[in-house]
């Protein structure tokens, strides 16, 4: 697998202030076996209604990033506010963790963490959005317009912001691929929750539309499995009032940890090749494990 031989830039300062956020994006990059070529990698985004320092306590987004260094890979993590979690990761990986702390929905902090991939660590590779608050939970005729508006902004239209901004510099890698977290919920109904459900059966479109507007572009919606999150706890909570009991404690019995997923999402962000491009896949496909 051709590898783009880039070296780079040292990291001066592990820390670049934005605006205030719910969400964050990561940016990676990794060595190969001899320590000459890199991947460059912008591992997507982590959103939690109840608190942004949830997503790296205890979310995909921290599991995630931990995977992806583990294996080499040098990150830069836009984040809302910094958790002894992160600040015990920074000081672990001072060479290859590169934090800008801002809010996603931002162009302008959208724009700086592409720019500062590409001037800190030569360029970008791979995008991986990881993109979900669940919040407002209601039935379609009483969730006001203005919950709608409020989970687009950050479950659709965040991510479109970042692809727009990150596109051009993945058409200057030959192993550029866009990693979506999708959700079961993309393709099934949950009571209550038709926002999340219509919000993540966009991504699933656009990462299939992605796949044909720029063939060399690799574009994988994945399903992370039901990850044990403060997400989750918000669907336990709060859907009570909407799905039947019998059907959460069927989640409940399937959930997982976030380290369980986090290994799908790094194999699919380090490795998935063109024939997933355009698909949607569940996190515990044999195609993911063989990755």
């Amino acid at each position: 697998m051709p590898l783009v031989s880039r070296a780079s830039r040292p990291v001066a300062a592990r820390y670049k202030s934005a605006t205030a956020a719910e969400e964050c994006h990561l940016t990676l990059r990794a060595d190969d076996a001899n320590g000459h070529h890199h991947w460059r990698l912008q591992v997507g985004r982590v959103v939690f209604r109840k608190s942004g320092t949830d997503a790296w306590n205890r979310g995909i987004g921290l599991a995630t990033t931990e995977a992806l260094l583990s294996d080499g890979a040098r990150v830069v993590a836009v984040h809302r506010t910094s958790t002894p979690e992160l600040e015990a990761l920074g000081n672990k990986h001072d060479d290859s963790l590169w934090l800008v702390q801002g809010d996603v929905t931002d162009g302008v902090v959208v724009k700086r963490a592409v720019q500062e991939a590409q001037d800190v660590f030569g360029g970008v590779d791979t995008l991986v959005l990881n993109a979900g608050i669940n919040l407002p939970i209601g039935k379609l005729d009483k969730v006001p317009l203005e919950g709608w508006q409020a989970m687009f902004d950050v479950n659709v239209f965040g991510v479109v912001k970042f692809l727009r901004e990150a596109i051009p510099a993945l058409r200057k890698s030959d192993r550029a691929r866009v990693i979506m977290l999708s959700s079961e919920a993309a393709v099934t109904g949950i009571p209550g929750a038709a926002m999340y459900c219509a919000s993540k059966a966009a991504l699933n479109s656009l990462s299939r539309t992605l796949a044909v507007e720029e063939p060399n572009i690799i574009s994988v919606a994945v399903d992370p499995g039901r990850v044990q999150t403060n997400m989750m706890d918000i669907l336990l909570r709060e859907g009570k009032a909407h799905i039947p009991e019998e059907e959460l404690e069927a989640v409940r019995e399937t959930t997982i940890q976030p380290e369980v997923s986090a290994k799908a999402i790094a194999a699919l962000a380090l490795r998935a090749s063109n024939a997933l491009s355009g698909k949607f896949i569940q996190w515990d496909d044999p195609v993911v494990a063989m990755l």
